[in-house]
């Protein structure tokens, strides 16, 4: 997390500076700058461009389980707590369709006849 700070604020800062405050070697952070990326990293950035194009396809109508589902049916093995969890980070959030209604029928007070007594 460190690094990633430091990373990130590199125009502003020297990194020398930013190591010092941080309380990071530079040859640490020099190793994890050089690193390729995890196994782990390069399959959940799969898994998010999935799951937003999936997310996008039904036009935001599916939630994590449907989505795990469809991911699972073309052949992208994952977790519904993996889903879930890149759609909260993501702050993409299904749609539920509207609920029903036990609102007045217009037509039943219409066709009432008047009180003749």
């Amino acid at each position: 997390m460190k690094y990633a700070i430091i990373l990130e604020h590199v125009g502003q800062y020297s990194i020398s500076l930013m190591r010092e405050v941080l309380g990071v070697h530079r040859s640490g952070f020099c190793k994890w700058r050089d690193a390729p990326k995890s196994q782990r990293q390069t399959r959940r950035e799969g898994v998010e461009s999935f799951v937003k194009d999936t997310f996008a396809e039904f036009q935001a109508m599916y939630g994590a389980p449907r989505i795990t589902k469809e991911l699972n049916a073309l052949g992208h093995r994952c977790s519904l707590n993996f889903v879930a969890k890149i759609m909260r980070e993501n702050r993409r959030i299904a749609r539920n369709g509207k609920a029903f209604n036990y609102g007045g029928h217009a037509l039943t007070m219409h066709n009432v006849s008047d009180n003749l007594l």
